[in-house]
């Protein structure tokens, strides 16, 4: 598999390859990535738990996996997942109820024109 690491790309194009102001451009790219990183990495990563247990059903702890997989003890670990038929209740009704922009003019001069427009 390629390496896709930031600097091996940079690397295979060619950029920052003497010119010193694009070695200066590129390493304030990534500095500002990495501030970006550092400041959105909590909140993705408490994201990407609430997807994990929304939507893929991972709802029990490491913890609570391993004690009920213990060799000769092992448990069920039942996951009653109720959370789909609410956020499908959300989405039905927006798919339903679409958005769109009405018009309502402020004198009659005005309604001719808007309504060339919506044809």
């Amino acid at each position: 598999m390629a390496n896709l690491d930031s600097d091996a790309v940079i690397n295979s194009v060619g950029i920052g390859e003497g010119d010193p102001e694009e070695k200066d451009i590129l390493l304030e790219i990534r500095e500002r990535f990495q501030q970006a990183v550092d400041f959105e990495g909590q909140g993705r990563q408490d994201r990407l738990d609430d997807i994990r247990f929304a939507r893929l059903g991972d709802q029990w702890s490491e913890a609570a996996k391993y004690d009920r997989n213990k060799p000769g003890k092992e448990r069920p670990m039942l996951v009653v997942n109720r959370l789909l038929q609410f956020r499908d209740r959300v989405v039905n009704e927006i798919r339903q109820n679409t958005p769109s922009i009405r018009y309502r003019p402020a004198s009659f001069e005005v309604r001719v024109p808007l309504g060339q427009l919506n044809q």
